[in-house]
């Protein structure tokens, strides 16, 4: 679900909304995109996987320390799997992401993603 923030219906009529503060079908599409490359990347061991991190995550997480996460998923699951559901509530460059798989055990509520130089990044650290 793409929901816009009620702080900017209860803005002055003399206020625009910026391009990045009303949610688009394009962001809820790029934002599914980035969901399901970061996903396939993470769950088959590919260390592009830590690129896809904002900013804040790589702050927190070392690469060398996120490559031995995904190394422990690769020897779990050992391959992609696609999204069975998706729904994103997405307040600006901001969004709260919930995706299933078939796979009930890493199914994902609520999920931080922020939208970084254009490009969203997962934010669960």
């Amino acid at each position: 679900m793409v929901s816009q923030s009620s702080a900017m219906a209860a803005s002055t009529p003399s206020a625009t909304p910026t391009p990045t503060a009303t949610p688009t079908v394009d962001d809820a599409d790029e934002l599914r995109a980035a969901v399901q490359d970061y996903s396939d990347a993470f769950l088959t061991g590919d260390s592009d996987a830590y690129d896809m991190l904002s900013k804040r995550c790589k702050n927190r997480t070392s690469k060398e320390s996120f490559l031995g996460i995904i190394d422990s998923a690769k020897a779990m699951y050992g391959s992609a799997l696609p999204i069975k559901t998706f729904d994103a509530d997405i307040q600006g460059t901001l969004a709260r992401v919930t995706y299933t798989y078939d796979l009930r055990a890493i199914n994902q509520e609520a999920e931080p993603w922020v939208k970084e130089g254009g490009t969203w990044r997962e934010g669960d650290c």
